[in-house]
């Protein structure tokens, strides 16, 4: 922490907010770099951590999935099964 300076300042409550200034020309932050491009995989290994680990994020994603995909076979099971009974119907009919 050679180029660290640190900053105190106590707020109404009385409690004191410690905050350190990494070479920043007494700026709290930084300029932000935006890069351009594709989001990498690093970028998301680095939510799934921050998120609770990667199994988490799994089971989560999985968690949204099975919904959408039981409700997509629900709803083909159901034409499938209307078309039979419509075929079916028809045969006897005649």
């Amino acid at each position: 922490m050679s180029n660290c300076s640190l900053l105190k300042s106590e707020d109404e409550g009385g409690i004191l907010h410690v905050l350190y200034a990494a070479g920043l020309s007494g700026r709290l932050v930084r300029e932000e770099d935006m890069e351009h491009g594709a989001v990498t995989a690093r970028t998301y290994l680095t939510y799934c951590r921050a998120a609770g680990g990667f199994l988490l994020c799994i089971l989560v994603v999985i968690s949204f999935a099975v919904p959408v995909i039981c409700s997509a076979f629900t709803n083909w099971w159901l034409s499938e099964w209307i078309l039979f009974v419509r075929t079916r119907s028809t045969v006897h009919s005649l």
